[in-house]
């Protein structure tokens, strides 16, 4: 992408958020059997990756490198909505 890159933390923390919400959309199945396995992250790599590579491409390095904006979406809009499926992680 060229042109100016993202800089403002609030929006690409909704960016990251909207991202987490389409891994969780797209893989409901396969992140409930995930979790009930305890493997997760490994379970998501591909989508997570896939990710990354969009907000690194968007986002200003320097401000990238000051948060994990994905991790945080991930824990918030996945993991968080998904307290209730039986796991060992919790």
């Amino acid at each position: 992408m060229e042109g100016k890159k993202l800089s403002d933390p609030k929006k690409i923390f909704r960016i990251a958020k909207a991202m987490a919400s389409d891994i969780q959309m797209y893989n409901k199945d396969k992140i409930e059997k995930a979790i009930k396995e305890d493997n997760f992250w490994e379970s998501i790599e591909n989508e997570y990756q896939e990710c990354k590579e969009l907000l690194e491409q968007r986002v200003d390095p320097e401000i990238l490198a000051k948060d994990n904006y994905l991790d945080r979406a991930i824990v918030d809009i996945i993991l968080k909505y998904s307290s209730n499926i039986e796991s060992k992680i919790w």
